[in-house]
């Protein structure tokens, strides 16, 4: 059965629009953020190997590399923070967008609370980590001793104190730069280039980080467009895959005929994008509208649904083309 309301309006038809977007209002509703998290890394350069490996194969000395890992490539604690870290990053970049070079991201002050709230538990998350690791460090290198024979070197390795406090959790945030933070009306030659030069590069950060999130936009709601663009007929066809150990000649399977994969992030991909062009354009209609029509259409959807559901499938397609069409009249 078909889930779409039926009577959903379509988006805005206006035609070479840009976003109604008030630079000053923007830059006093939006943040900037920055997330430092200390690591210490087990990885090592091990000189006295690589002399000992380039002699005895009569190679020049720098023709190669000895790398060592101080608790022989087995702590458990250790790679659980790495993969903890390497997850923490990823939410920040998911819950912001860029502002300027590097580590910098610009952040709505209406999603601050949830992003402290996320970031907190991140944090304390990382302490915990931390302290296992801590907990067991002593233990750790004795075993290394062990592991790593004659490439072991005590002056390597901190007291666990001292590992403690390389590791570290850091999230701030701070008003985003406005001119009229400086003495305007000083008539000084020095503050009104300040000035300018602040409203100026507002203006291309704004945009940059504008541009960044339409383009979010058009990527998850254009795939899913297009993975979305099939028709089941029923019909299936054999076809091999690749070579393995297991199957030199690979193994004969059974697919449906133009039947396209996609992944059960689909359409909370396409939300998460909408949600945020709508946190950083409220104002503006074409935005409103294409925002609402995409909850109309997904927020009770699911890739099941899309997958067993071919006319469910092709509105859903529909709706998208026409949210994609209506922002596509934006020159951001």
């Amino acid at each position: 059965m078909n889930k779409l309301n039926e009577n959903i309006t379509a988006g805005s038809n206006a035609a070479n629009s840009k976003p109604q977007i008030d630079m000053p209002s923007m830059a006093s509703s939006t943040m900037v953020t920055t997330l430092n998290i200390g690591v210490w890394s087990d990885e090592r350069n091990d000189r006295a190997a690589t002399a000992q490996v380039t002699v005895s194969n009569n190679a020049s000395d720098k023709a190669a590399r000895v790398q060592k890992f101080l608790f022989g490539g087995n702590c458990a604690e250790l790679e659980a923070i790495k993969a903890f870290t390497s997850e923490a990053r990823r939410v920040h970049k998911s819950l912001t967008v860029p502002w300027g070079d590097g580590g910098p991201r610009a952040l709505a002050n209406l999603a601050m609370p949830n992003h402290v709230k996320v970031m907190s538990f991140y944090e304390q998350e990382h302490a915990k980590a931390v302290d296992a690791l801590v907990a067991v460090w002593n233990d750790l290198v004795i075993d290394a001793q062990v592991s790593l024979g004659d490439m072991y070197d005590p002056s390597e390795y901190p007291t666990s104190e001292e590992v403690r406090n390389r590791f570290y959790f850091r999230c701030g945030y701070e008003p985003m730069p406005q001119s009229g933070n400086f003495l305007a009306d000083i008539a000084d030659e020095n503050v009104r280039v300040a000035v300018e030069s602040c409203d100026r590069m507002n203006e291309f950060r704004i945009q940059n980080m504008l541009r960044d999130v339409f383009n979010n936009v058009f990527k998850m709601l254009g795939n899913m467009s297009e993975r979305l663009d099939y028709t089941d007929t029923g019909e299936t066809e054999e076809y091999r895959t690749k070579p393995s150990k297991a199957n030199p000649n690979g193994k004969v399977m059974t697919r449906k005929v133009g039947v396209k994969k996609f992944h059960d992030t689909l359409v909370s991909n396409a939300l998460d994008a909408a949600d945020l062009m709508a946190l950083y354009i409220p104002n503006d209609p074409v935005v409103r509208d294409a925002k609402r029509k995409l909850d109309e259409t997904l927020r009770n959807v699911t890739e099941d649904d899309l997958r067993g559901d071919g006319d469910l499938r092709k509105d859903v397609k529909r709706n998208v083309d026409d949210v994609l069409a209506s922002l596509e009249t934006f020159d951001i």
